[in-house]
């Protein structure tokens, strides 16, 4: 696969696929991969690997809210170290409009603390230097990453870096991704994510990393030639684990190409709708007659 390169506007990159060539591009702006198909002029657009995965309910994720939501209510009103209601106390108005926000505030954190370590560890990887980041809110963690980061390289036999913030297509399943590392782990190539939230989710963490693999190289993920992990960094203190799915990435990969198909029924249904081809009736349209 051709590595993607930058200019103004759209990353462009290009897919062979024996004789036909595959041109992908890709919008920093919305986030959005774009395929021109052998034999076509125009580009159409194709799902990324984190939109067909984000199709599975996230549970966990609406209670954190409301809870957050409520916790957030509950510290205006009460005070913690004595437990009895305030005195002075806010517009409810404009506390009920603020905690509406909050989870998306914390998101937001979660997010920007996030990106801060991946942009350190891919300038450690490409340039080589101790990157140090003497100020910022997320500094101190950002440098405990960095620190955990080359822990790991040493604990799994790091060899080599063989690709940073590779993008991705694949031209069996038409999708597109772009994922952190790929690397030599003692004796086989890896595609490494990094995380850097409150626990590992599963399925979704492996099913991410088996569908960047299978893009990267389906050969040599067929083969058992290449393998998948999650670098797993603790969002408080920075410390890693490291989570090898090499084992069950096939299974993975058969979850998510369902899904994928999934993606593509959906978005022919809603097609369907907006056509004005299903026809509704209601209540009001039989007590018309």
């Amino acid at each position: 696969m051709a590595t993607a390169t930058k200019k103004e506007g759209p990353i462009r990159w290009e897919v062979k696929e024996g004789k036909n060539v595959y041109k992908i591009s890709f919008s920093e702006g919305n986030h959005q991969y774009r395929v021109v198909l052998p034999g076509e002029k125009k580009s159409i657009s194709v799902p990324s690997v984190t939109s067909i995965i984000g199709q599975l309910d996230k549970p966990g994720l609406v209670f954190w809210a409301a809870n957050l939501t409520a916790d957030y209510c509950l510290n205006q009103l009460v005070n913690p170290k004595t437990g009895k209601i305030k005195k002075v106390i806010k517009d409810p108005k404009e506390v009920f409009e603020l905690a509406k926000r909050r989870h998306s505030e914390e998101l937001e954190k979660a997010a920007n603390k996030g990106k801060a370590a991946h942009r350190v560890l891919e300038n450690w990887l490409l340039h080589g230097k101790v990157p140090l980041v003497k100020s910022g809110i997320n500094a101190k963690y950002v440098n405990t990453c960095w620190q955990s980061f080359t822990r790991w390289q040493k604990a799994v036999n790091f060899k080599e870096v063989l690709g940073v913030e590779q993008r991705v297509f694949c031209v069996e399943h038409h999708y597109a991704g772009t994922y952190d590392l790929k690397c030599i782990l003692g004796e086989t190539e890896y595609v490494v994510d990094y995380k850097t939230s409150k626990a590992v989710r599963e399925p979704e963490y492996p099913m991410q990393l088996a569908a960047y693999a299978y893009a990267e190289d389906a050969w040599a993920f067929t083969e058992g030639k290449l393998g998948i992990g999650v670098l797993h960094f603790d969002p408080d203190t920075g410390e890693f684990r490291w989570h090898d799915y090499t084992n069950v990435m096939g299974a993975h990969m058969t979850l998510f190409s369902t899904l994928r198909k999934v993606h593509t029924h959906k978005k022919i249904c809603a097609e369907v709708v907006k056509s004005g081809a299903v026809s509704y009736l209601t209540e009001e349209m039989l007590d018309g007659e």
